[in-house]
């Protein structure tokens, strides 16, 4: 009776050396994994940040003319309505010097920071979301930061006791500018809005 010939088998040893590569290796992928879990569970404006301000790049232009200037007038009578004729007189002053609407705003980006320029006023922080020191449009100190999400930009003005949000959102050439400006020495907030077209 004939005997089936045996087959043989090959056994390699793990080394040491080859167990803490693999482990090593192993490791490495589970942090970077769970590392960008986690940032997107703490941070997730800024996993979706990624390159959401390029549409807006470029140049726009005011188109919404007087209309709009008399809206924002409107608004800052309302707001200063409530208070008594000198405060009201000197607060809707400061809030007609501190509301000047730019004729042309322009948006530009270099991957980490993100740049909007209003008229001859220009502003600069990262992407990131972290805040810059800049100085507002009547010389106070102001926080400036940015939130960028999928066909949002907010440019976040802010100090103590008070603030300013723009909320820029764009549909085809057309861009939008809601403004929402705060303050503990007023009654109510300011809120406004601006049109704009690509150049």
């Amino acid at each position: 009776m004939s005997q089936r010939p045996k087959l043989k088998v090959r056994r390699e040893r793990l080394g040491a050396s080859d167990l803490t590569s693999g482990l090593r290796h192993t490791r490495r992928a589970w942090l970077l994994g769970s590392g960008a879990v986690s940032a997107w569970i703490l941070f997730p404006e800024l996993v979706l940040a990624a390159g959401e301000e390029k549409p807006f790049v470029g140049t726009y232009k005011h188109s919404g003319g007087d209309k709009e200037r008399e809206a924002r007038d409107t608004a800052i009578d309302d707001v200063v309505s409530s208070m008594n004729i000198v405060s009201r007189t000197i607060a809707r002053e400061k809030l007609k010097s501190a509301n000047v609407i730019a004729a042309v705003v322009v948006f530009a980006s270099d991957d980490t920071s993100l740049t909007v320029s209003l008229d001859q006023r220009v502003y600069t922080a990262p992407l990131s979301g972290s805040s810059v020191k800049v100085t507002g449009i009547t010389g106070d100190k102001l926080d400036l930061s940015y939130a960028v999400t999928s066909g949002k930009i907010e440019q976040r003005f802010s100090a103590q006791g008070k603030g300013r949000t723009n909320t820029f959102t764009k549909s085809g050439d057309v861009l939008t500018m809601n403004v929402r400006v705060f303050s503990d020495q007023l009654p109510k907030e300011l809120k406004y809005k601006l049109t704009y077209k690509k150049a």
